[in-house]
């Protein structure tokens, strides 16, 4: 009998085993290939109030490219100007010129 029980569980097992393997097999199979997703809108940053007033010159409500590249243009000069007053301190620090 203790022969016979171990057989049936032996069976049991390999018919569970190849189960276990094969199902997931077949469901790859048949899902279709991922396609390729879409690049994401780029993000535009939110223009203040007080930015679209100095910079908005024809008043639509909205800068244009070329009201974009000044307000770029002025922002890079401040950074510069920034920039420019503190000077690296060979320990790693920085001080005021």
């Amino acid at each position: 009998m203790k022969t016979h029980t171990s057989k049936l569980v032996l069976v049991g097992s390999l018919l569970a085993f190849a189960c276990a393997v094969t199902v997931p097999a077949l469901r790859a199979a048949d899902t279709p290939p991922a396609t390729p997703a879409a690049p994401a809108p780029a993000k535009e940053k939110k223009i203040s109030k007080k930015d679209l007033e100095k910079y908005d010159t024809n008043h639509d409500g909205k800068l244009d490219d070329a009201e974009l590249a000044a307000m770029k243009a002025d922002k890079a000069k401040i950074k510069a100007q920034r920039k420019a007053k503190t000077v690296p301190n060979p320990t790693g620090a920085t001080q005021e010129k």
